[in-house]
């Protein structure tokens, strides 16, 4: 009986081979599956979200709470994230509802979870408010004793590669009662060095009670505590157009500087002032207060109008008495420019400049403050509005300058009904000039010339009052 031939070595290895290669795709397979089945029940669990909300906390200086996450795969969906501001954050509140975002393990060798296409529905962000007591430092989540074993290997960062949010809703004061804000913005952020690159369009800037303004497209930069204000444009409803750079230093202050293209002049004005004063701004403002605000801000600028008109002011009626030009109590403007200041109740109005050519101008500045005006001008009349005035060429404007003859007037008192010294100067320069007339006569005609000026001054009483 032979004997059965045993294999030789060479032909035994492809066999061991074969078994060793399945052996390993087997234990990778496996591995995968079980590492992803561990990985996602981590994900699932209660660990991963304190670890998110850690991570939140640091990135936000804020207490965070994020509602049950709630994945399919490595997608996951949380209905809301509020969060409460610490002493150095930049805001108070925050709200961010319905959150969708897919995990990534593109970073995970890296020590970073990764998060891409991040979409919120809305976030409520409101800046001033009372704000939490930083608390003491504590050991990070992954490093605390009971999670140091089985956990460190695990990412210990949190980056997030886009993110964006449908309705964006910041308000500068409480909440609901301050509407003043930035309302319905639609925002795209992606990361960028130490911060975020913010772009938004849509939706509408509320500030100080006054009408909104659409926003057409935000460029911004957050690094930090700063938000630098790259460009930012917004249009009126009656197609004028504003745009704003600058930046804002939570916690510290707000500096912007703005530029307006034809915007509408009376939604800014107050009281009486909407019915005297009409046309389009153009020109520079700044706009600075401090953060958190306690107070009005300060605002001042250079702005020229343009489609402007002016009527029931009380000079322009002295000035219409005075010429017996009663078209003079409303008149449009061909030039009208001036630099202003407004901080706390306080306006002033300097360089003041207001022309309706050939007919009249006003050049000057004014204060108001706690419903006081204190104005001071210089009014230039043409020559031939004053021919029937005695004495007013003479002795009351007596400057010839630009085509205009050219007096002083002091404007005060309540801004409703203020005091003004030019009628009582031109009374005085009419009866004196009567006065001289009559001088000159004799005879005869002495008394007849004082009945007469004593019906003019008669005449001229009434005009002045």
């Amino acid at each position: 009986m032979s004997a059965v031939p045993t294999p030789s070595p060479t032909r035994r290895w492809p066999q061991r081979l074969a078994l060793i290669l399945l052996g390993v795709v087997l234990l990778l397979t496996g591995g995968y599956f079980g590492g992803k089945a561990w990985l996602l029940a981590y994900l699932h669990g209660p660990d991963f979200r304190r670890f998110l909300e850690a991570r939140l906390s640091d990135s936000f200086k804020a207490e965070v709470e994020c509602a049950p996450l709630h994945f399919e795969g490595f997608n996951v969906y949380c209905e809301g994230i509020k969060a409460r501001g610490y002493d150095d954050s930049p805001f108070a509140r925050a709200r961010i509802d319905q959150v969708r975002a897919k995990f990534s393990l593109r970073r995970f060798f890296a020590g970073a979870w990764q998060l891409e296409n991040l979409t919120a529905e809305r976030l409520e962000v409101q800046l001033d408010g009372t704000r939490l007591a930083t608390p003491a430092p504590v050991l990070p989540v992954e490093a605390t004793p009971s999670r140091a074993k089985d956990s460190s290997w695990l990412p210990h960062r949190l980056e997030i590669a886009t993110a964006s949010v449908n309705d964006l809703n910041l308000h500068w004061g409480d909440l609901p009662a301050d509407n003043g804000g930035l309302h319905g913005v639609t925002l795209q952020a992606t990361p960028a060095e130490g911060g975020w690159n913010l772009e938004g369009k849509g939706g509408e800037l509320v500030f100080a009670g006054l009408p909104p303004l659409d926003v057409a497209t935000l460029h911004l930069r957050q690094r930090r505590q700063t938000l630098f204000v790259n460009e930012a444009r917004f249009t009126d409803r009656n197609n004028g157009a504003a745009t704003a750079t600058g930046e804002v230093r939570f916690g510290e202050q707000l500096d912007l500087q703005g530029h307006l293209d034809g915007v509408d002049l009376n939604p800014f004005l107050s009281g009486d002032w909407r019915l005297r004063l009409h046309g389009r701004m153009s020109g520079d403002v700044r706009v600075q207060t401090p953060l958190p605000g306690n107070g009005t801000p300060t605002v001042s600028g250079s702005l020229a109008l343009s489609q402007a008109r002016i009527e029931a002011l009380p000079v322009l009626n002295v000035i219409a008495t005075v010429t017996k030009s009663r078209e003079l109590r409303q008149i449009p403007l061909t030039r009208a420019s001036g630099d202003f200041r407004q901080e706390g109740g306080r306006l002033e109005i300097s360089r003041l400049i207001a022309e309706s050519a050939g007919r009249l101008r006003l050049d000057g500045g004014l204060v108001l403050e706690a419903g006081q005006i204190d104005g001071k001008f210089e009014v230039g009349l043409p020559p031939g509005s004053l021919a029937w005035l005695p004495g007013a060429r003479e002795q009351v404007f007596t400057i010839n300058r630009d085509g205009y003859l050219w007096a002083p007037l002091h404007l005060t008192g309540p801004i409703e009904s203020p005091s003004e010294d030019l009628s009582a100067r031109l009374l005085t320069a009419a009866g004196n000039t009567v006065i001289d007339e009559l001088d000159k006569a004799s005879g005869d005609f002495i008394e007849t010339g004082k009945d007469a000026a004593k019906r003019a001054l008669d005449f001229l009483m009434p005009l002045f009052k």
